[in-house]
């Protein structure tokens, strides 16, 4: 039996392998291993195979996935904001999985108030309610930017997609 995966993954074994006759003609190999996961801070969707080779060329292919996520995760990521109403009141979670974090400023180039009364308590997650309000002279995507004290990712980012927002180049 062989065992081997590819990369970003490896292979720990945590104990010999033991061989057992199960019948005259079968001989079971097992071995406890871990697999390990390459330490990476590349953000995306990550993936790997894990393969066993038994002695008669019979093989099981598995692949591994797994997501490296930002520092700091803000859902939605994005929002709407229709030019006709002018303004309407959002509500986002913005969340940390390792460190505890404070919101420290928010800004737009949208007219923003919130609920957050700055600076807040040191959490993993933190609700905002945010009241966007467009004006005329908006394009047709804007952001809101949170700025935190986080060691790992300083600032987060809520894009606003405007809706019926015309451009001058559109008419």
């Amino acid at each position: 039996m062989k065992v081997r995966v590819s990369e970003p993954l490896r292979i720990l074994p945590l104990e010999p392998a033991r061989r057992s006759l199960v019948s005259r003609d079968v001989v079971a190999v097992t071995q406890q291993i871990e697999i390990e996961l390459a330490n990476t801070d590349e953000i995306g969707h990550k993936s790997g195979e894990f393969v066993v080779t038994c002695g008669d060329g019979a093989s099981i292919n598995e692949t591994i996935g797994w997501d490296v996520l930002k520092p700091i995760q803000i859902s939605p990521s994005g929002t709407t904001l229709d030019s006709e109403d002018g303004a309407a009141t959002r509500t986002i979670r913005v969340e940390s999985h390792k460190f505890p974090f404070r919101i420290l400023e928010i800004s737009s180039p949208l007219r923003v108030k919130t609920d957050l009364k700055l600076p807040t308590n040191a959490d993993l997650h933190h609700v905002v309610t945010l009241r966007l309000e467009n004006s005329k002279e908006m394009t047709r995507v804007a952001s809101v930017l949170l700025k935190t004290d986080h060691p790992s990712q300083s600032e987060v980012m809520l894009s606003v997609f405007i809706l019926g927002q015309d451009l001058e180049g559109d008419k």
